[in-house]
């Protein structure tokens, strides 16, 4: 094993104890909060930073099993670990933007989330994720098919992923300007702050597994400040 590979495997155990860290305190505070729809964004939180631990998991799992697995054990495998990355992330999302827009005084949509971009969005996300996890024996090995299947997992998917995650951070974004709420803004803000550092940073492994250390700290600090700002809305404040 090389000095590279010791600082990365020293890295993904940091990266993995600061996240169970936040894991840990999202799951703490959830049980001291006082209102349901800051309960439910705990637990998201808590589901949304595991979503690290699940993007580290992948190379892993990659690894023993291989890119492109044919038999049910490692399908199964490979369809957990990304199930929990994407559904994760996603599901983050969608919990804030709700939050957030019941917040709006004024009870304004964003980017038509609640007249059917919510629903969309998570129809095309599921969709997605179902299509790339498909047996590869329901298709042919080579072929106008397998290699319209495997464009579609390598190409395509990725670019529903960033859009369909970007357009839910837009309105969480949006959403956000328009809350007078400070802690649901301070919140908020670092929520943002979040999924954009994580997207930067999955995005970047495409290029280099290695630069996602750089957009790792910045996604493991926001989550950090994101949970501790919704301490305020607990039974104690000591929490």
């Amino acid at each position: 094993m090389s000095i590279g590979d010791i600082i990365a495997d020293a890295v993904g155990i940091a990266f993995t104890l600061a996240t169970i860290f936040i894991i840990v305190r999202a799951l703490s505070l959830r049980r001291a909060l006082v209102d349901r729809p800051y309960r439910a964004r705990a637990l998201w939180s808590a589901i949304g930073a595991s979503s690290l631990i699940a993007l580290f998991a992948t190379g892993p799992v990659d690894a023993v099993f291989g890119n492109n697995p044919t038999t049910l054990i490692p399908l199964a495998a490979e369809a957990a670990v990304y199930g929990w990355l994407f559904l994760g992330i996603f599901g983050w999302i969608i919990i804030n933007n709700d939050v957030t827009l019941a917040a709006d005084f004024l009870n304004r949509d964003a980017l038509s989330w609640r007249k059917g971009g919510r629903i969309l969005s998570s129809v095309v996300w599921v969709a997605t994720y179902v299509i790339i996890n498909l047996p590869p024996w329901w298709f042919p090995a080579s072929g106008a098919v397998a290699a319209a299947m495997n464009f579609f997992a390598n190409v395509v998917s990725s670019f529903i992923f960033f859009g369909v995650a970007g357009y839910g951070g837009a309105v969480l974004y949006i959403s956000y300007k328009r809350v007078n709420d400070l802690r649901i803004k301070t919140y908020t803000r670092w929520v943002v702050l979040s999924i954009v550092a994580l997207l930067v940073g999955i995005l970047a492994t495409f290029i280099t597994p290695e630069v996602f250390i750089i957009f790792g700290i910045p996604f493991i600090y926001c989550m950090y400040k994101s949970v501790g700002s919704l301490a305020i809305r607990t039974h104690t404040l000591t929490v």
